[in-house]
């Protein structure tokens, strides 16, 4: 099994610009409309580029559920309840 190189920490600003980005609403519209999202992780991975920002599909679609679950833990979301 091959090493996986550990990615750079994200910074604040990225995080922030990560955000803003999923949270557009046709972003959440496809995102909750879908199990197969990979094209909906590319193109933010696109836009994270033009904002100078390079993180994969996969980087993206980690760092949301990543965060969807720190929120749950958290009791956030009303859906976690």
């Amino acid at each position: 099994m091959a090493l996986q190189k550990k990615s750079t920490p994200w910074s604040v600003e990225e995080v922030q610009t990560f955000l803003s980005l999923v949270a557009e609403e046709r972003i959440q519209r496809e995102l909750d409309g879908t199990t197969r999202n990979e094209k909906i992780y590319q193109e933010i991975a696109q836009l994270m580029a033009t904002h100078g920002y390079h993180r994969t599909l996969q980087q993206c679609r980690d760092k949301l559920k990543k965060m969807k679950s720190v929120q749950c833990d958290l009791s956030i979301l009303p859906s976690c309840a």
